[in-house]
């Protein structure tokens, strides 16, 4: 239909094009992923109406059994009419007989907080009131699938609108990740499909906003999540950003910095990162795992051993962040981070990365001094001996005598060598030959 509409543009063809977006089943939305670039060159407006009426088609009528056949009905025709409306609205608009429509609004989905045990003398003093599900639900995995079809559109500094649709649903997206419950409560269950449809969008939209706008807009939302809500959020949101600034050019050193540094301290805030610091345990929970691991730029999960994602000519860009990873890895004192920025340093080892794994190396000693698996049998320690060998022969006037790393690298070595590390032996030898 779309190939046909750009040979003739017809009102009759949109109408069918926008009945298809407005169908109770969101099929169509693999269509819109292969044609949304034709439908850009036909009219610009085309892919916001095809979106909206989508969208309107995705709040539907939820079925309670105990409920009437006939009221039930009565409820999926109005469905249905609220549909119909919102299309004709669309063509209205392209007609240029009417201003352009507003995005459907979805309805409510507040999250609810994860049961806990509750003793009998709390179920006494409190009685937890079932509130009716609400008539109207949005089916939030049919519109992940719309929005996400729409990826190829995804370039702000030509489509702006695209930022309405962050304005629209930043709210509803919140809510339903548990922004209205309590600090210490996590959402029973979160819209993840959407959530990777819509976090995706926003981290595009952040070109050429400030960083006052930046927060406002993500940064401080999404902090203000629950734990579970944002670490699974800040493994898309994060990764998409680092994409916008290492392949498509479009973010600055200071507002990926800006954007690392908010994630991070909020990262070192969540209560199974203080956990993990205090047990320094060897496994990792599922959501923070990926988490950790996007901070320090790797890739984590689904039964994947971390990776780093960034190729040499992403990681010789990293020099503005190297302070961050420091003081994450200093304070990460547990086997993903060390696992994590050794993948990221062993990529493409340089001078500049020696503050950054001597401290880093010198704070595990200081707080895992006596876990020969975490040095040895995970190879922690060996690994660093031959990122510090790889810098050696790159740069040997680093470990002269008189340069100030030179002590410290001397005293990680030592602690490595007490915890069984035979390498840290063999290059402590070749330091000594330095002057």
């Amino acid at each position: 239909m779309v190939l046909l509409l750009k040979n003739r543009i017809a009102i009759g063809d949109v109408r069918i094009i926008l009945e298809s977006a407005g169908d109770d089943n969101p099929a169509a939305a693999h269509g819109f992923a292969a044609a949304a670039g034709l439908l850009v060159e036909i009219d610009e407006r085309l892919p916001r109406s095809v979106l909206r009426c989508s969208f309107a088609a995705r709040m539907q009528s939820r079925r309670n059994w105990r409920q009437p056949e006939d009221e039930h009905n009565a409820h999926v025709e109005a469905h249905r009419k609220n549909v119909a409306a919102a299309i004709e609205a669309e063509l209205a608009w392209l007609e240029g007989k009417r201003e352009e429509p507003e995005w459907p609004a979805f309805p409510a989905n507040p999250a609810r907080p994860r049961h806990r045990f509750v003793s009998a003398r709390e179920r006494e003093i409190q009685t937890v009131e079932e509130q009716p599900e609400p008539v109207a639900y949005v089916d939030y995995q049919g519109a992940a699938l719309w929005l996400a079809s729409a990826a190829s559109l995804c370039d702000v500094s030509k489509r702006p609108w695209l930022r309405d649709i962050v304005k629209s649903y930043t709210s509803w997206t919140m809510v339903a990740n548990g922004a209205e419950l309590e600090e210490d409560d996590d959402a029973e269950s979160r819209p993840r499909e959407w959530n990777d449809a819509f976090f995706k969008l926003l981290a595009k939209c952040l070109p050429g906003l400030t960083s006052a706008q930046i927060d406002k807009v993500a940064l401080e939302p999404v902090s203000a999540l629950p734990d579970e809500s944002f670490l699974d959020i800040t493994t898309v949101f994060l990764r998409e950003v680092d994409g916008a600034y290492f392949n498509d050019c479009t973010l600055h050193d200071s507002e990926l910095l800006h954007v690392r540094s908010a994630l991070a301290q909020r990262l070192m805030k969540t209560r199974g990162w203080e956990r993990h610091v205090r047990d320094r345990s060897k496994r990792i929970e599922i959501h923070l795992g990926p988490a950790v691991a996007v901070v320090l730029f790797n890739d984590y999960g689904h039964f994947q051993p971390a990776k780093c994602y960034l190729k040499p000519k992403g990681v010789e860009r990293l020099t503005p962040f190297l302070p961050l990873l420091e003081e994450v890895a200093g304070k990460g004192t547990f086997l993903l981070v060390a696992i994590s920025l050794l993948n990221l340093i062993e990529t493409a080892p340089s001078a500049g990365h020696l503050p950054l794994i001597v401290g880093a190396g010198l704070s595990w000693a200081t707080t895992i001094s006596d876990d020969k698996e975490f040095w040895v049998d995970h190879g922690v320690g060996r690994r660093l001996c031959a990122l510090i060998e790889a810098i050696l022969t790159l740069d040997s006037k680093l470990f002269q005598s008189q340069q100030a790393l030179r002590r410290d690298a001397d005293n990680l070595l030592a602690a490595l060598v007490r915890m069984g590390v035979a390498e840290a032996y063999q290059l402590e030898d070749k330091l000594r030959l330095l002057q």
